[in-house]
């Protein structure tokens, strides 16, 4: 039995449609992916640079060495206040940008995609053009 992947209706998402709690998770959960990646390229370059280890890492915010090696494996479900410290502690903070899901979707057009649904697969390897407003 063969099953295909369901489409996300971007356009069902700008016209205040309610989401679907599924939609939500998947958002949420390629939000904590993107934040993980954030942190984690972080500490590898410095790492890299200037030999930072996970335990001076820890050290800096008063955690166990095992508690930053769980949260630098892997995307678990992480507080701003994670996010905050493990950057601080490296003398870093993110910069922020927002994609407009009608970008997405004026992308995709201009990429040969004429429709508005789109794979969650394909959402995720879409390149999006930077804002030039930021």
């Amino acid at each position: 039995m063969t099953t295909s992947q369901k489409q996300l209706s971007l356009t069902d998402i700008l016209e205040g449609h309610p989401i679907p709690a599924g939609t939500l998770e998947y958002f949420r959960a390629r939000l904590r992916s993107k934040f993980h990646q954030l942190v984690l390229d972080e500490f590898l370059r410095q790492e890299d640079s200037s030999g930072l280890t996970k335990a001076e890492l820890a050290r800096r915010i008063g955690k166990g060495a095992d508690q930053v090696n769980r949260w630098l494996g892997a995307p678990g479900n992480w507080t701003l206040q994670t996010v905050s410290d493990l950057l601080l502690a490296m003398g870093s903070e993110p910069e922020f940008a927002v994609s407009h899901i009608q970008d997405r979707i004026d992308d995709a057009e201009k990429w040969g995609d004429s429709d508005t649904d789109i794979s969650r697969e394909d959402l995720e390897q879409m390149p999006v053009e930077p804002d030039s407003a930021a």
